[in-house]
């Protein structure tokens, strides 16, 4: 097997976010539904109604709740791990032309549940009094690397949104006129990159009011605005198809957590940035840890939130500059 084919496709941040912990690994594709009697009480461990397991935290409570009138919600479990999901995909939301489209079938996500919950995140994004709730999930997303993210109005229990291909690894929120907004670690366009080439960003995901185009037709609700940090791309020139081209300089790193103080949002990482070299080279033929032979350093980066999109400090460009 290739070094490529081995790779896993996204790792564990580091970090506790809006009071959720960090997320888990994935979940296998026979992970077993768990239908607790009520909310807040899963099976016991060691019940015929599923695995042994410990109990499941405030997080996974509140994404079941969340899921209340969007799906036929369901538990499911890996390890000794309770989450929350769906057992069915949940239909869109509706268009602005009031059509509807129809949940797709367990079966085409070749997984039960067919949706799964990784994280949970609340904002009030539409400036409503209540927050909104964001659920990434992994699942019912096939065509576009089996990842989403939901939008819901918890009060009126709506979907509001249903975002492919679109995942969140870390927010916090922030203060925008009279709603919030989430800064986030996250990516969209899951389907356009390349196994081991990731482009590592960060974003705002805001609750814009729908805004009228000249065809008569409002925008989606809720936008991710992305900053592109860097590109790892030390996976990919691993594959045997591809090789190193010369005189090219392969990068590695990730963006691993954020934090908020004195209005400056702060993500941090590893990075390195080197020319392929013998060992680099046999660490790929040996299927061995890059990161023990690219030695990615710590970074630090800094920005500050404007008009909705993140800004970076002049130390933060200048970083992000040596990184191209």
């Amino acid at each position: 097997m290739t070094r490529l084919g081995a790779l896993a496709r996204s790792a564990t941040l580091a970090g506790v976010v809006l009071g959720c912990s960090a997320p888990a690994t994935e979940p296998a594709g026979d992970a077993t539904i768990l239908v607790p009697p009520a909310l807040g009480a899963p099976p016991a461990s060691g019940s015929a109604s599923g695995p042994s397991a410990k109990p499941h935290d405030r997080f996974q409570e509140l994404a079941f709740a969340a899921l209340e009138g969007i799906c036929e919600r369901a538990w499911w479990g890996e390890g000794d791990d309770l989450r929350a999901g769906c057992k069915e995909c949940p239909a869109t939301p509706r268009s602005p032309q009031g059509g509807r489209t129809e949940p797709k079938p367990a079966a085409i996500a070749h997984a039960d549940p067919a949706l799964r919950v990784l994280r949970r995140y609340a904002a009030r994004l539409m400036g409503n009094a209540a927050p909104e709730i964001v659920l990434s999930y992994e699942g019912c997303r096939p065509e576009s690397d089996n990842v989403g993210t939901l939008v819901i109005d918890a009060e009126k229990k709506v979907l509001l949104r249903d975002h492919p291909s679109f995942e969140l690894l870390a927010c916090e929120t922030a203060a925008r006129d009279k709603r919030e907004v989430l800064v986030c670690i996250g990516h969209e366009n899951a389907w356009t990159q390349r196994e081991g080439l990731k482009e590592r960003t960060v974003g705002v995901y805001d609750g814009l009011k729908q805004r009228w185009l000249s065809n008569g037709r409002p925008t989606e609700v809720i936008t991710w605005h992305p900053r592109r940090l860097f590109v790892s791309d030390a996976d990919y020139f691993c594959g045997q198809t591809h090789g190193t081209p010369p005189r090219l300089d392969i990068r590695f790193g990730r963006v691993t957590g954020i934090s908020v103080s004195a209005g400056l949002f702060t993500f941090t990482g590893t990075f390195a940035k080197h020319a392929p070299s013998d060992a680099f080279r046999k660490a790929c033929e040996d299927g061995a840890d890059l990161g023990a032979v690219l030695q990615p350093a710590p970074f630090s980066l800094d920005f500050e939130l404007r008009e909705g999109k993140l800004v970076a400090t002049p130390s933060a460009e200048s970083w992000l500059a040596a990184t191209r």
